[in-house]
């Protein structure tokens, strides 16, 4: 699994969405090797995920912004929020809602990947921020 990718089934019958978490930098060191875990890579990813915990994000109308909530928990998991807790809280703030449900305006105020999210809270980091 790409930790950083998924494909949720579309919402409202529409195309599959393709999901990107937080920009993360594997860059080259002195010596040859590549690292995303150094000093430069942290500071990196601090520019992406900014501050700990996991929001559902919203739009200015209250409706679940799907895309910015992948993120949202990777970045959760990046600030060392654990696999326990990370799954607790999609679960807690997730319903599973499909098909032509997931049209009505009242779903669009729902986070509806649940199983999806999981599946992020459950990837173990490439590192960890302070």
């Amino acid at each position: 699994m790409d930790r950083n990718r998924a494909r949720p089934p579309a919402r409202c019958n529409g195309a599959p969405s393709q999901v990107v978490g937080p920009a993360m930098l594997v860059h080259s060191l002195p010596n040859g090797t590549f690292s995303m875990t150094d000093d430069r890579a942290v500071a990196f990813a601090k520019q992406h995920c900014d501050k700990p915990g996991f929001t559902v994000a919203r739009d200015d109308e209250k409706r679940v912004d799907d895309d910015q909530t992948f993120v949202n928990i990777a970045c959760a998991r990046l600030w060392g929020m654990s696999e326990a807790l990370a799954v607790s809280s999609v679960q807690s703030s997730c319903s599973a809602i499909r098909g032509e449900a997931a049209c009505k305006d009242s779903s669009l105020t729902a986070c509806v990947y649940p199983a999806e999210m999981t599946v992020w809270a459950r990837a173990k980091p490439p590192l960890t921020l302070k």
